[in-house]
């Protein structure tokens, strides 16, 4: 008996001695490079884009199997004023193999260095990013006899136990957008993502810096823990987003089922922050000029946004403008029509702030008006609508009002404002009236 297992044993550790030898040996002499054209046939056969690897292909086996790769390059379709839609200047990956054997991913290391995408329009309207993938597509589209089988519980998911990833960066990305038809060029720089503590079962730190139009952005928080089936199940999220040096936007919450049907629950806090500030650092004016230049100076938002692709419900929310305040709260379904819910409650608000200057000034000559354009009625006709609006006090055109409110409801282009009254001038008014678009002249 002991000569048996002395036998086995040493059956065993020879046969890992020759693994061990076989994945240091393999690498050096298998030939990997010869594997490069058919890795961009495939590539290209699956993107429907020409697919270059322009350096070389490094491979290792152990005691991490990893891939490094340089210099590549996706095509656009002709046409396009850029000819590459993505390419990058370096990818390595690093994972240990025997853990795999037992649904373990460990990650030594994720680098991604220099990725860059293009999106670019034509002037025809046509875009870089049609028909990537058409002939995968059109192959997975052809209908099937086969009968549809019930997924199994344990269906679905990432199958795998643990998951653990020692470094994954993307550093210097970018991001180029290309509208030819409204002659419209924007750009994302020096995008560097990194990502900390990698696993399943514990909260993900991320951080993401960048350039938008020269102006820095970042993005720093914690993600997850994501749980064994990633896509699935709620996630939390802390995130507190930096823009342009002037807006600090912060949110909070979770998201559930992501993957799959996602839903969210979030608390969304926009710092106080100089709208004026905001479009000097863009290089863009205000869409008004207000008849004050003090105004603009101060907004800040809050509150609690709960949801799903296709409804989306507001809660204790607080829109801060200058030295005005609204509260509100709104509940939006079918976002086709939409199907809206609203109730509106505002402070005080002295409109003659923030309207333009008086075009009639002294000095001022009146330019020729220009015909009105048709009016397009089908949005309102579209509209559910049933919501109540409430202002303390507003002046506009130098009319002091106070204690406004109105209820309006209506669908398929018929409106209905029932109740609408206010006080003004120490009297009270009450009125209600009906707006129909139903035609193509509203009555």
């Amino acid at each position: 008996m002991k000569k048996v297992i002395k036998w086995v044993l040493l059956i065993t550790a020879t046969v890992g001695i020759l693994c061990f030898l076989a994945l240091l040996i393999i690498p050096r002499f298998v030939d990997v490079q010869k594997y490069k054209p058919l890795i961009e046939s495939k590539v290209s056969e699956a993107s429907g884009r020409p697919f270059t690897l322009g350096g070389d292909l490094k491979l290792s086996l152990f005691p991490w199997a990893g891939l490094a790769l340089s210099d590549l390059r996706l095509g656009a379709p002709p046409g396009f004023k850029e000819g590459d839609f993505i390419t990058i200047k370096s990818f390595e990956f690093q994972v240990k193999l025997l853990p795999l054997l037992f649904k373990d991913i460990q990650v030594k290391q994720f680098v991604l260095i220099e990725p860059r995408i293009v999106l670019e329009k034509s002037k025809d309207g046509k875009a870089n990013w049609d028909g990537l993938g058409k002939v995968e597509t059109e192959v997975s589209a052809k209908p099937e006899a086969k009968e549809k089988k019930p997924k199994d519980k344990g269906e679905g998911g990432l199958p795998i136990e643990s998951l653990v990833v020692g470094t994954f960066i993307i550093k210097d990305g970018n991001v180029l957008w290309i509208d030819q038809v409204r002659k419209e060029r924007h750009e994302l720089k020096e995008l560097t993502l990194s990502l900390d503590g990698i696993s399943l079962d514990r909260p993900i730190s991320m951080s993401l810096t960048g350039l938008v139009e020269g102006k820095p952005l970042s993005l720093k928080g914690k993600i997850g823990p994501l749980g064994k089936k990633p896509g699935e199940g709620s996630v939390a999220l802390d995130l507190s987003a930096r823009v342009f040096e002037t807006v600090t936007a912060k949110v909070k919450g979770l998201v559930t089922d992501a993957a799959t049907r996602p839903v969210y629950d979030l608390d969304v806090q926009i710092e106080p922050f100089s709208p004026r500030k905001l479009a000097t650092a863009f290089g863009k004016p205000l869409p008004l000029t207000p008849a004050d230049p003090a105004v603009l100076k101060r907004l800040a938002l809050k509150g609690s946004f709960q949801g799903s692709t296709q409804t989306l419900r507001v809660k204790d929310g607080v829109l801060d403008l200058d030295d005005s305040k609204l509260s509100f709260s709104a509940d939006i379904k079918e976002f086709s029509k939409p199907n809206v819910t609203f109730d509106l409650n505002l402070d005080q608000i002295d409109l003659d702030r923030y309207l333009p200057a008086s075009q009639n000034a002294p000095g001022k000559t009146e330019t020729a008006a220009q015909p009105a354009k048709k009016a397009d009625y089908t949005p309102l006709r579209k509209l559910v609508v049933d919501g109540r609006v409430h202002i303390d006090k507003l002046k506009v055109k130098n009319a002091r009002v106070q204690d406004i409110d109105l209820k309006i409801s209506g669908r398929n282009g018929f409106l209905n404002l029932d109740p609408l009254s206010m006080r003004l001038y120490e009297g009270d008014m009450k009125s209600k009236a009906t707006l129909d678009v139903r035609g193509n002249t509203p009555t």
